[in-house]
């Protein structure tokens, strides 16, 4: 039986290369806040993987009883990705850079 040669592999960075949900619980914690909305960091951790508007929607209808307009999903959401990618460097999910190398060869 013949091996094929691998030709691509495709990773997603975002919480698999690199370990970037501690910024992201600080990115949403202090959007909500500047709004006047309470989402903790720990909170934050618990909606990961969820898309922006879904995770606005929840706290609107915890803290104001309905859901959130689409402009403002799209201006926190906003908000909350320029401050996210202001935070400088995530660090390395552990065996990331080794499982690369392996790749490499």
């Amino acid at each position: 039986m013949s091996q094929k040669k691998i030709k691509a592999v495709l990773f997603d960075m975002d919480g698999v290369l690199f370990n970037s949900m501690p910024y992201h619980s600080e990115a949403w914690h202090n959007v909500m806040k500047s709004h006047g909305l309470t989402l903790s960091r720990e909170e934050a951790y618990m909606h990961e993987g969820r898309t922006g508007a879904a995770t606005i929607n929840i706290v609107f209808q915890r803290e104001l009883g309905r859901e959130a307009t689409q402009e403002e999903i799209e201006s926190i959401y906003q908000e909350k990705s320029v401050l996210f990618n202001s935070y400088t460097e995530a660090e390395r999910m552990p065996g990331a850079w080794e499982l690369l190398q392996k790749n490499k060869k």
